[in-house]
């Protein structure tokens, strides 16, 4: 039982988040200097933009009004 709250307090934060299955902390939680954090925030950042120009795209298509 000890081990699993040792290993609860190293999960990384992108675990804890859900968005990845497995990845313990070797940073201790120094996301700023830690290159899969930096990866990851690159990748959802790239992902919510392409999202938002999709939902754009498709209110173009659809002549849908622009919510503010």
């Amino acid at each position: 039982m000890a081990e699993k709250v040792i290993e609860s307090k190293k999960s990384c934060v992108w675990m804890d988040a859900g968005v990845i299955r497995f990845k313990l902390c070797d940073r201790d939680f120094d996301c700023l200097s830690c290159e899969f954090d930096r990866a990851m925030t690159e990748s959802a950042t790239k992902h919510q933009a392409r999202m938002e120009l999709e939902r754009k795209l498709q209110q173009k298509r659809q002549g849908t009004p622009k919510l503010a």
